[in-house]
């Protein structure tokens, strides 16, 4: 849609203008943000327009969109003004490499590549649509004009904010004219605001004509010179407002007003409402039909075709031809723009004029008309919103369908609008349970959770038969865990599987895996959820819901520690059946996250590398941020087990930065919680014990935060900081807590050995009978999981209470046992305790020997703290240590490195950007490191110093 300005000079507007080309003139440096603020008919439009007409011709391409009432209910109608002709304008090749990589997500919204949509597609349609900008940057400089944005829909306006926040590296400039006094409220008004000022946007605001240029346009107007009075009467009654004062001239022409001083009063009789009033009488004086046109005109909306408000105003073609020329020469209608009115106060004045009654009687002859005309399904609900219900069912399905189109655009809340709309139709009872069922997943996307409950509730109720009411229960359950607590959702599943027949085998398991589920939510009822897997401990995972069954005994073994690890990853393994987990997932991370978790803590790290690519890949082809920040959290896990600091705390601030800019739903805090849990953990390691503690703090999970089953892990966390800032029996406080879940639920958890955290606390404050017990349980449970990790944590709890010889012996049995393991930490911690026992029994060579191990090690792995107090621990033992130094491979961190890899595979950045949801800057800046520190200047040097790299070296940064 053209920005379009109204005819005449542009008065008192060159400082204005001037600031607005300014913002364009430095594009290909960077973008930004402008935005024309002010009351209406202060000229924005004009401004807006005058800016646009100044880059024609230049090296930028130019976007435009108009805004409307009407279409603030078609959700991404604005981006589809902006892009939708771009693309129509190229040929299949030029449109094929713009929707080329991650600008394929924006397909679902502007026709061009269909894909696999996201439960939650809000986030892959604003970053297909970011990456679709970036190509026609990347092509010439882009200018978005849009005009009106106050009225532009939710899901435009998050994509603007989501493009002004990543501005600073693309040749991208958005111009925004903004009405000030609407009474926009919710989220869109909210989000308007963080445009203003989050963005950082250069606001210009036109300020009224003065008298000396209001006498100026009165005389281009009026064609003759008004007296000084009659102007003065003029500013004051339209304060400077270039609109008013232009209609108030075209009041006073048609009355024949000359512009004197004995006609002064009249124009003081020329209030607001008489300005309305005005626009109507000049529609009354108008040849017949152009009253009925512009009305219809007005119910349309911006950009209705001729023949439609022809047909709504019962006009035929050429009458409707000849009243709309009538429109045009009386000021009505915009005669560059076609259907559209001069000014969105003269559409107003209009509309106004009608009883709400009869407007909603246009309304549906519109929805009526644009059926029969093939129009699109959004057009047509946008005018079923405004109508009154009518019993209609193929209203019902015009509603669903576009509510399903807003969900694929990630306008969700849209979506809930329709689905309502259409409920109060109502629906025929054939209808009824669909719509509800529809409704009940669209509140629970939006985390609205006692709502779903109630429409998912009624859809189950009225199923027909017990398999269809069980195909039924999933959403309901997980809409009852979080609007009415897990016994509730329990009780609902355990209901649904007793009344399926043996032959529903499928559906059956899939309740069964889903009940299992809850376990992890409920402590109180978890150990006999999960004795109902007792049964499915030989499935094979030869389908769906057995692999969905396995994922969650997997799990069950985890948490309850009665297993060996080894039985984990089996469970694990067969669930995540070589991918099919994932892809069967589609848009629900709850099973394979299971299968990741277990396969974390049972140390199979191959599987689970091939499941985070497999899972990782999903995402970035259907856009789908949450589980890629999941995937992200499983590798944090992994990488601080191993060891790796450096590659788990790049994952860990991956998942962190991930959910920064989205909104904060429950599954969200869950997996940024525990991301912040272990970065937490990583920064400890390191020595950056005041860090750690802010990080706790700014996400809400230090002292102050509740301590339920969801956060009982933090718990453990806690207690680390306390014992590094010197604080062991606030540690024991917090591990306190590990106990009583544990004793509720039966999850003893080896994994996350607090018993020996514990008994460390304890041998601080000299409680050695305390330490001893806990280190002793610790030892039996590692015994039973049987993996080195927990193994050596257990021994060396042990050894704190001993006497120094036998503590010698319990330490070279911890370093035995964890020697070529994955846990090169866990070795190296047992190396440096070994080394000052040595040292404390006189053993010097043999402390020293161990010691330097431990140091090599420690630094290899990132952990600065181990690494100081090993090096101290040398100079102690007599020796001199050496220092590591780090170069070449060594010297770059996990992200450097995986951009690196990217990058030596000729992936250019912005595809590396669009892969791993990063900007492209950001890309730029870990590659220029990596350059830096390998001493190459291009890909080319970078692959074959990557291909140097000799086989085995491990990817260990320095320390920071």
């Amino acid at each position: 849609m053209t920005v379009g300005p109204p005819p005449g000079d542009l008065l008192e507007r060159d400082d204005e203008l001037g600031r607005l080309k300014l913002v364009c003139t430095d594009i290909a440096r960077g973008g930004g943000v402008a935005i024309v603020e002010g009351p209406a008919g202060i000229g924005k439009t004009r401004l807006l327009a005058e800016a646009v007409a100044s880059l024609e011709g230049g090296p930028a391409g130019v976007l435009t969109a108009r805004a409307s009432e009407m279409e603030r209910r078609f959700p991404l109608g604005v981006v589809c003004q902006l892009l939708e002709p771009r693309l129509a304008g190229a040929d299949e090749t030029e449109r094929r490499a713009l929707l080329a990589g991650p600008a394929r997500l924006a397909g679902s919204v502007l026709g061009g590549v269909e894909h696999e949509q996201p439960a939650e597609a809000s986030f892959g349609v604003m970053h297909g649509l970011y990456w679709l900008l970036a190509n026609l940057a990347a092509r010439q400089p882009v200018v978005l004009a849009v005009d009106d944005v106050q009225w532009s829909d939710g899901a435009s306006l998050r994509f603007l904010l989501h493009l002004a926040r990543r501005l600073g590296e693309l040749p991208i400039v958005v111009l925004l004219a903004l009405r000030t006094g609407e009474t926009a409220t919710g989220p869109e008004a909210d989000m308007l605001a963080e445009l203003r000022t989050d963005a950082g946007a250069t606001l210009v605001r036109p300020r009224p004509l003065s008298p000396s240029a209001a006498a100026r346009l009165l005389e281009l107007e009026l064609g003759t010179q008004p007296d000084s009075a009659f102007v003065a009467a003029c500013h004051l009654q339209t304060r400077g407002n270039p609109w008013l004062l232009h209609e108030l001239m075209l009041i006073l022409r048609a009355d024949d007003v000359a512009p004197s001083t004995e006609n002064v009063d009249l124009v003081a009789r020329c209030t607001p409402r008489v300005l309305s009033d005005a626009i109507l009488l000049r529609l009354r004086r108008l040849p017949p039909g152009a009253e009925a046109l512009a009305r219809a005109a007005a119910v349309l909306g911006d950009g209705a075709a001729l023949i439609e408000a022809a047909e709504l105003a019962a006009l035929e073609p050429e009458r409707a031809a000849a009243a709309a020329s009538a429109l045009m020469r009386a000021d009505i209608l915009d005669a560059s723009r076609g259907m559209a009115f001069t000014h969105p106060l003269v559409r107003s004045a209009i509309l106004l004029a009608l009883h709400p009654g009869e407007l909603a009687l246009w309304h549906a002859r519109a929805a009526d008309i644009l059926v029969r005309r093939d129009a699109t399904v959004e057009r047509i609900a946008a005018h079923l919103m405004e109508s009154d219900p009518a019993a209609n069912p193929r209203n019902v399905d015009l509603l669903r369908a576009a509510a399903r189109t807003s969900l694929a655009r990630g306008a969700n809340n849209a979506a809930q609008s329709l689905l309502e709309r259409a409920l109060r139709e109502p629906p025929a009872p054939t209808q009824r349970a669909a719509l509800v069922a529809d409704l009940g997943m669209s509140a629970l996307l939006a985390d609205q959770a006692a709502t779903a409950a109630r429409h998912l509730r009624e859809a189950w109720e009225l199923a027909g038969d017990p398999t269809e009411r069980a195909g039924r229960v999933v959403s309901l359950a997980r809409a009852l865990l979080a609007s009415a607590g897990p016994q509730a959702a329990t009780g609902l599943l355990e209901g649904a599987v007793g009344e399926l027949a043996d032959a529903e085998r499928e559906l059956r398991l899939d309740l069964e895996a889903e009940l299992a589920a809850m376990a992890v939510y409920d402590v109180r009822s978890s150990r006999r959820l999960w004795r109902r897997l007792d049964g499915f401990a030989d499935l094979r995972g030869e389908t769906p819901a057995e692999r969905r069954v396995l994922a969650v005994l997997a799990v069950r073994h985890q948490y309850e520690g009665t297993f060996p690890a080894a039985a984990v990853s089996h469970a694990a393994g067969r669930a995540y059946a070589g991918g099919k987990l994932v892809h069967e997932g589609a848009t629900d991370a709850m099973y394979w996250a299971y299968a990741m978790s277990a396969l974390a803590s049972s140390d199979a790290v191959g599987e689970l590398e091939s499941l985070v690519a497999t899972a990782r890949a999903h995402c970035r082809r259907i856009g789908w941020i949450d589980g890629y920040a999941i995937a992200a959290s499983g590798m944090c896990l992994s990488r601080l087990r191993d060891g790796r600091l450096d590659e788990a705390e790049e994952e860990g601030r991956t998942v962190i930065a991930a959910f920064a800019d989205l909104e904060a739903t429950p599954m969200r805090l869950i997996v940024r919680n525990a991301a912040v849990q272990w970065t937490v953990e990583v920064l400890l390691e390191r020595g950056a014990v005041d860090a750690a503690g802010a990080l706790l703090a700014r996400y809400g999970l230090d002292e102050d935060t509740p301590r339920d089953v969801q956060t009982v892990n933090i718990a453990f966390t806690r207690a680390l900081l306390h014992l590094a800032r010197g604080e062991p029996g606030r540690a024991i406080d917090h591990l306190a807590h590990k106990r009583a879940v544990e004793a509720a639920s039966g999850w003893i958890e080896p994994g996350t050995p607090w018993r020996a955290l514990a008994a460390e606390a304890h041998a601080q404050l000299g409680e050695r009978e305390p330490a001893r017990k806990l280190a002793d349980e610790q030892y039996a449970i590692a015994r039973r999981w049987g993996l080195p990790r927990e193994l050596g944590i257990a021994l060396r709890a042990r050894a704190r209470v001993e006497a120094p010889a036998a503590r010698a012996e319990l330490l070279s049995e911890a370093v035995d046992c964890l020697t070529g393991s994955n846990a090169r930490l866990e070795l190296a911690k047992s190396l440096v305790e070994l080394g000052v026992a040595l040292r404390q029994l006189s053993r010097r060579v043999a402390a020293r020997e161990l010691l330097q191990r431990g140091a090599d090690l420690a630094a290899g792995c990132g952990a600065g703290a181990l690494a100081d107090r090993a090096v101290a621990e040398l100079r102690l033992a007599g020796a001199r240590p050496r220092r590591r130094t780090f170069r070449g491979i060594d010297s770059l961190t996990a992200a450097e490195r995986r951009v690196s890899e990217m990058a030596a595979q000729q992936m250019t950045n912005r595809e590396i950007a669009g892969s791993l949801f990063v900007t492209q800057k950001t890309v730029e800046s870990q590659l220029t490191s990596a350059y830096a520190k390998l001493g190459v200047r291009n890909r080319a040097e970078l692959s074959a110093a990557l291909a140097a790299a000799p086989a085995g070296t491990p990817h260990d940064p320095a320390p920071r």
